[in-house]
Parts: C-alpha cells; structure tokens; sequence
C-alpha cells in the first residue's frame, strides 16, 4: 500500500523495529556521551591539577625575581664601594708618591749639605 508516496507496507513490524533500533542508536549514544562526559571530568582535574603546579611556579618564580633584585642592589651596593675604594687608593697612591718626592728631596738636600 503506498499513499502520497510513503510506503507503509507492515507498519507496525516496521515502527517495533525502528522503536528498537533507535533505542539501541539512542544507548549508543548515551555511551558515546557518558564516555565524553568522563573524558571531559578527567580532563578539568588534570586542568585543576596543572594550574595548581603552574601556581606554585609562578610563587618560586616571584622569588626568583625578587632574590634578582636584591642581588642587583646588592652588586650596585659593592661596584659603588668599589669605585670609593679606588679613589682612596689612588689619592693614597699620589699622597705616597708626594711623600717620597719630599723624602728624596731631604735626602739630597742633606747629601749636598756634607
């Protein structure tokens, strides 16, 4: 029997059969959706998880930078004592040598007075 161009040859084994297909399609998809659903689960925990580790590396990494720091005023601290340090020596260095002029000049001078 065809009306309006379906076929509706045994429609009630036809509808069980679908009923029964579909229902076996539909547990298949609920499978399939079940199985994304957990996939989906494991993978926040592991997001959770790896946001927890990039957390605690961005704290060392903070300290990092804060030890940087403070060792850059350290070094700053030291080159600036440094530098005082050098012209100390080279002020006692032309002081040293004014003495030794002096000294000299003595010398000769007694020398000569002999």
């Amino acid at each position: 029997m065809q009306r309006g161009g379906q076929n509706f040859s045994c429609p009630g084994l036809s509808t069980n059969a679908e009923i029964t297909a579909c229902k076996k399609k539909l547990q298949a998809l609920l499978l399939h959706l079940q199985k994304h659903i957990d996939e989906n689960q494991r993978l926040k925990r592991r997001l959770a998880q790896a946001s927890s580790v990039v957390s605690g590396f961005q704290g060392q990494i903070a300290e990092l930078e804060a030890a940087i720091e403070a060792a850059k005023c350290d070094l700053h601290d030291q080159i600036f004592s440094h530098e005082e340090l050098l012209g100390l020596k080279h002020a006692l260095g032309a002081e040293i040598a004014t003495y030794w002029e002096l000294l000299d000049g003595e010398e000769l001078s007694t020398e000569a007075s002999v």
